[in-house]
């Protein structure tokens, strides 16, 4: 089924995040945000969700967690949307978001158990689409991390 999904959408050999957000949301003709949410001292909350509301789509993750990882948190719920997966688990949505109308949602998923079919094709979606990503595009890229400490030894030398 994955390898069906990807064809489908008939992506580049490689992709940046948001090229492939925006190849999304042209081929389901609506918005794809990506929110980062502060998971610090929460327990059981999952590490990303993919909220499908009547206007967009919004996946929330872990923006608390490395680079790599927040890129395989959002691939993996793009994942469920692209298996078109449905669970409507408006308890873990209610614990990382107490404000929001749940009755505004129509679908939420969120990262639990990989026992699930479910989860192991989203698993799989999110593989097959991280060995297309060119670098993770979310938080400090290795190259500014490099040039960062470059300089920031520069101005230690110098001092």
């Amino acid at each position: 089924m994955a390898a069906r999904v990807l064809e489908e959408l008939s992506l580049p050999r490689l992709i940046t995040m948001s090229a492939l957000c925006a190849h999304i949301s042209a081929a389901r003709q609506r918005p794809l945000h990506l929110h980062p949410l502060s998971m610090v001292g929460t327990q059981g909350v999952p590490g990303g969700m993919w909220i499908e509301t009547e206007a967009a789509d919004h996946i929330f993750y872990n923006g608390d967690t490395r680079p790599l990882h927040q890129q395989h948190i959002i691939l993996h719920e793009i994942g469920h949307m692209l298996c078109r997966h449905r669970n409507a688990d408006t308890d873990a949505l209610a614990a990382v978001m107490p404000d929001l109308d749940v009755e505004m949602v129509r679908s939420v998923l969120k990262r639990s158990t990989y026992s699930l079919v479910s989860e192991q094709e989203a698993e799989v979606i999110a593989t097959l689409l991280a060995q297309r990503m060119q670098s993770p595009e979310i938080g400090l890229q290795p190259a500014n991390i490099l040039e960062e400490f470059n300089s920031q030894a520069s101005r230690d030398v110098h001092r």
